[in-house]
């Protein structure tokens, strides 16, 4: 699902990274685990930045860098799952919209068929009276 990575996302929190990891709406999301980070960058697609010798062979700096990668993927896939949320409540509005046109269609037509046999009725009781 698009809510894949945001699920299990860990709670971050550094100087200078914003706090919308896991400190979001996505935060009412259980995390069975946290991830690593190859498991994060596996998961955005960003294993080949990963240097030769492994991510234990990473600086401080360069997990900098690839965190700053990941954040806004993380971010993306966060809205993502909004407005994925946002259009699943959207179309069961509009099908409950549809339910109610079709009711009132259905009125409007048992209103003009009432309509319409009260005239004959009229009419017929017009015809009949000397």
């Amino acid at each position: 699902s698009a809510c894949f990575l945001v699920a299990r996302m860990p709670a971050v929190r550094r100087v200078g990274m914003k706090p919308s990891i896991g400190a979001s709406a996505e935060a009412d999301v259980p995390s069975p685990k946290r991830l690593k980070l190859a498991d994060l960058l596996e998961l955005c697609g960003l294993q080949s930045e990963a240097p030769a010798g492994g991510l234990d062979a990473l600086s401080a700096d360069e997990c900098k860098r690839l965190c700053q990668q990941l954040l806004p993927r993380v971010e993306l896939q966060q809205e993502l799952c909004r407005v994925g949320r946002e259009q699943d409540e959207l179309a069961r509005e509009l099908e409950h919209k549809r339910v109610d046109v079709a009711t009132l269609e259905a009125k409007m037509q048992a209103y003009q068929l009432l309509k319409d046999v009260r005239m004959r009725v009229d009419s017929a009781l017009k015809m009949g009276e000397p």
